[in-house]
């Protein structure tokens, strides 16, 4: 699988959320708590998604860190046996850090617009264009940028790196 995707820093959450509630073409999906369980690995990514009503998921991913919109190409794989599913990635692994937000799904075509609140880390809007069999990369790029101009005179500070490495950056 294959997206591309951007994340940027804003101050709050509200005038996004309304801006996308009152255009005629993004559509709410949901809000719930998810939290994503990083594991140390060589090369690349590797995540256990929990979330709210769904099935956890592990994924596998590589992409660079960049502060502009980037390809990631990831695996994604259906857990039946979380707790078990931890404690091998933990052993055989280990646990590099936790990330719990609130995060609200809007859709623009094949483009998810995350409105994300990242414990210890504050708000954040993720653009996230889906590569697929009816949205070649020409296609997700074009529905990317225009998602992008729905918001972009509300956002802050582009991010180049995911959530993981700035709350590991926090720490440290």
């Amino acid at each position: 699988m294959k997206n591309i995707e951007i994340k940027y820093r804003v101050n709050t959450l509200e005038p996004l959320r309304q801006r996308l509630e009152d255009h005629t073409v993004a559509a709410f999906e949901y809000r719930h708590q998810q939290e994503d369980i990083y594991f140390k690995v060589e090369n690349g990514r590797l995540k256990l998604r929990l979330e709210d009503e769904k099935v956890p998921h592990l994924i596998a991913y590589h992409r660079h860190d960049s502060p502009v919109p980037r390809p990631s190409n990831y695996t994604l794989t259906h857990v039946e046996n979380v707790d078990e599913t931890i404690q091998e990635l933990t052993e055989r692994h280990g646990e590099l850090i936790r990330v719990r937000k609130q995060r609200e799904l809007y859709l623009y075509k094949n483009v998810r617009v995350h409105l994300d609140f990242v414990e210890e880390l504050g708000a954040f809007l993720e653009l996230e264009s889906v590569v697929d069999e009816r949205h070649d990369e020409e296609i997700a790029q074009r529905h990317f940028e225009e998602a992008f101009e729905i918001v972009a005179d509300l956002l802050g500070s582009v991010q180049s790196a995911g959530y993981m490495n700035l709350l590991l950056d926090k720490k440290s």
